[in-house]
């Protein structure tokens, strides 16, 4: 993972665009300690500090620090007293983070060649006391590369920097081979994972109920695919929602290793294909359809089924058109979204209902 362009430079549009575009007040805006309006300049540093600066600035084409610069730098955490790479690059990037790089240039130097000099300077300078010329360093290990790239790659997915149970790491990371554009998680996808997981694999078949129960696992999995960022759009919420619960189960609870959940998702999907789909039903097939249609549908019950077999018996005349209507618009609402605030533009969707239903009824 690339700190600037994968991590910093997203982190600071989105920030950008909430805050200082949209003026977004909410617990779900961006929070950039890089960002110099909101952490504006309120102290005077001391020379120790403009010796860091000029030095910095000239090594990685930084442009701009914050108060969070200069509370980083005289916390003085980056010491001999580190036990490892990983505690190491934890403390350079709690400094690099603060500051603002060119939009196209990034950070004009390798990030692992960045933190060992930061840490070998800070360090042999007693945090930049005399003013210090650049040096070259002698050739970094493979296995600290190694180790430099995994921690920042856990800090830039990572956004709260909460603490993970192991579940949520092997969830993560078989999540992420199967959306390839998952980019990072927050506190709130952390703790609602770990609420699901408390469940029984009884209570997720409920999703097909109608009642509380089902609400209460919706909303769940819609507070964990809210605190999931995307490159890009997100995926269709029906399709996260299957995925996870796929997930889920087959690994059951995530305490089996990610091949031995493979190999039962893979046993399940050829059974499937024995037992399978010529008997699938006309609310399967619709259920198929309009999931793909409507990507905020994750999920439906008992009241969304029995709609749908009262619409296909009644009379698609002029004589009925309102009752027809009403029952499609009841249909669309009984069904469940990821977002609570949904716009749905009904006209446009019963209009291509109607197209598609006589085709989903026959096929």
């Amino acid at each position: 993972m690339e700190l600037f362009q994968d991590y910093l430079q997203p982190r600071a549009q989105e920030h950008d665009q909430q805050v200082h575009q949209w003026q977004t007040r909410t617990k779900e805006q961006v929070v950039d300690p890089s960002c110099s309006m909101c952490n504006m300049v309120r102290t005077k540093p001391k020379i120790d500090f403009w010796n860091f600066w000029r030095w910095y600035r000239m090594t990685t084409g930084a442009e701009i620090y914050t108060q969070n610069t200069i509370q980083v730098f005289y916390k003085k955490e980056i010491t001999q007293e580190l036990n490892s790479m990983e505690e190491i690059t934890q403390k350079v990037v709690d400094l690099i983070e603060t500051m603002r790089y060119h939009p196209r240039n990034g950070i004009e130097m390798k990030i692992e060649d960045l933190v060992r000099k930061v840490t070998l300077i800070m360090i042999q300078s007693d945090y930049f006391a005399e003013e210090v010329e650049d040096e070259e360093l002698d050739e970094i290990s493979n296995e600290d590369v190694i180790s430099i790239t995994s921690t920042i790659s856990s800090i830039a997915q990572n956004e709260d920097g909460v603490e993970q149970s192991e579940e949520f790491i092997k969830f993560w990371e078989m999540l992420k081979e199967t959306e390839p554009k998952l980019r990072s998680f927050n506190e709130d996808a952390v703790e609602v994972f770990e609420e699901l997981i408390k469940m029984e694999e009884e209570e997720f078949q409920q999703l097909k109920e109608s009642g509380e129960k089902q609400q209460e696992i919706v909303e769940k999995l819609r507070k964990l695919i809210h605190g999931l960022k995307f490159k890009g759009l997100r995926p269709a919420g029906r399709k996260l929602v299957g995925k996870i619960m796929e997930l889920t189960i087959f690994s059951k609870k995530f305490s089996l290793t990610k091949e031995e959940t493979k190999e039962r998702i893979i046993w399940n999907a050829k059974k499937d294909e024995q037992d399978n789909t010529p008997n699938i039903t006309p609310f399967e097939r619709f259920w198929n359809w309009y999931g793909d249609f409507v990507h905020e549908a994750i999920s439906y019950g008992k009241e969304t089924e029995e709609i749908f077999a009262r619409l296909t018996q009644l009379e698609f005349s002029e004589t009925w058109k309102k009752d027809v209507d009403e029952c499609f618009r009841k249909l669309i609402d009984s069904i469940v979204y990821d977002n609570e605030n949904k716009d749905l533009q009904y006209e446009y969707i019963i209009s291509e209902m109607k197209k598609r239903l006589g085709e989903i009824i026959i096929e």
